[in-house]
């Protein structure tokens, strides 16, 4: 091709106007390479064969019109060229895709215009082709952004969901949480520096407060009595810094109306809004402190009773074995608590005497299906003790069993027995577990 610009067909059948085209080429020195067609016929065989930059074709053709060449051009601009249609003809080119429409003059003007036509029809033919790639690549990337934005938005739509599902769970937690801890039976807090920052019913409940709103913002100190908080300050300030995480103890607290109120409290540090605070329960004691004391009380009553008596007390366990004795033991018997305590019933009775003890057991537990509200008292029996120093001594006994002894859980008491030659006296009791 050289240094043309490109290559063109001319579909000419005048051969004046052929010889024209190619002095005019000769002259002017046209920049693009060009192929002569005389007829439809021969112009459709070149455009079978080869491909143009641009096609120049004569609008009346000896075997037909530039028209019958539209369907067989590639993809080149077309331009008309006649020298007898009218306005009508341009029209109707320009309709069926030609480019442009040049008229024949007698002096061959025309063809002075001819190469900026062509050069025009080329590039717009050019910029169309350009233009439409970009369309194509716009519509790939279109495609392909809206391939990815449906990936996106679904997965969106699925995280979204998920999240929803979370939050729907989280919040049924969260319901079954505070239900949980606003009917707990146990108060529970959050303290941040003594300040309280949430409380639940009970804690206000434990305090004598109608409503958990009544403590929040007050100093914990106004709910200790004066003697117990350097205690509390001391538990809090060792979990505060991190030196104890959870501990447990005990302090006196005070009630809105200055009742004091024993309380067991459980707490450990968390992060509250950033600061280390203190989230813990409590629990009200009171009545636990109260039965304790009284049980130690009567315990030391019992236990005092017990050992300032002449007679002897025990407990035994189902297998006749010692859980305590009472000290008189020693001077009745001549055995020492601690000996006795790693003996049984067995070791200190005679045969006959343990065989109408273990009788009465036995009888006793086979009756227990059929026991009253009240205590059994059974007729007094006499039994034969051995005596440290080998010896024996005959006791008057009575047994009795409590009524609140389950079928395996019983006890004999010997409240009153009498030595037959002596005046002393022998007080045991036989508990079966």
């Amino acid at each position: 091709m050289g240094n043309k610009k490109g290559k063109i067909l001319v579909a000419e059948d005048e051969r004046i106007d052929q010889i024209a085209f190619e002095r005019f080429i000769k002259k002017e020195k046209f920049p693009y390479d060009y192929v002569i067609a005389g007829s439809v016929k021969k112009a459709k065989i070149i455009l079978e064969k080869e491909k143009f930059d641009a096609v120049v074709l004569d609008y009346m053709l000896g075997d037909g019109t530039a028209f019958d060449l539209f369907d067989k051009v590639k993809g080149a601009p077309i331009i008309i060229v006649t020298g007898g249609g009218g306005e009508e003809i341009a029209v109707q080119a320009m309709k069926a895709g030609a480019y442009d429409y040049l008229i024949k003059d007698p002096e061959g003007n025309y063809l002075k215009t001819l190469p900026l036509t062509v050069e025009n029809a080329i590039k717009h033919k050019l910029a169309e082709d350009a233009l439409f790639r970009y369309q194509e690549h716009l519509e790939e990337v279109v495609r392909d952004r809206t391939s990815d934005l449906t990936k996106l938005n679904k997965k969106l739509l699925s995280e979204i969901k998920e999240r929803q599902r979370i939050d729907e769970a989280l919040q049924e937690s969260e319901r079954k949480y505070r239900a949980l801890v606003d009917n707990s039976l146990v108060g529970i807090y959050i303290t941040q520096n003594h300040i309280i920052k949430f409380c639940n019913q009970r804690f206000a409940e434990i305090f004598g407060y109608q409503n958990p709103k009544e403590l929040i913002g007050i100093h914990t100190k106004k709910l200790v009595t004066p003697e117990d908080w350097e205690l509390v300050d001391r538990e809090v300030k060792t979990r505060e810094t991190g030196r104890v995480k959870t501990s447990n103890y005990e302090f006196r607290g005070l009630k809105k109306d200055g009742t004091i109120v024993d309380i067991e409290v459980l707490g450990s540090r968390i992060d509250y809004d950033g600061k280390p605070a203190i989230q813990g329960t409590l629990i009200d004691i009171t009545k636990r402190k109260h039965a304790e004391a009284t049980r130690q009380e009567s315990e030391r009553r019992y236990r005092l009773l017990a050992e300032n008596l002449t007679d002897i007390i025990w407990t035994m366990d189902k297998d006749l074995k010692f859980s305590y004795i009472s000290p008189s033991v020693t001077r009745i018997l001549g055995y020492s608590v601690k000996e006795v305590k790693n003996m049984s019933l067995r070791d200190i009775l005679t045969p006959s005497s343990l065989s109408v003890i273990e009788k009465t057991i036995s009888e006793k537990a086979n009756r227990e299906k059929e026991k009253s509200q009240s205590k059994t008292l059974l007729p007094t029996m006499e039994v034969e003790f051995k005596t440290k120093d080998g010896s024996t001594n005959w006791f008057e006994v009575s047994l009795i069993f409590p009524p609140d002894q389950t079928e395996t859980s019983w006890a004999v008491s010997y409240t009153h027995l009498r030595a037959h030659e002596t005046s002393l006296h022998l007080v045991c009791r036989l508990l079966l577990e």
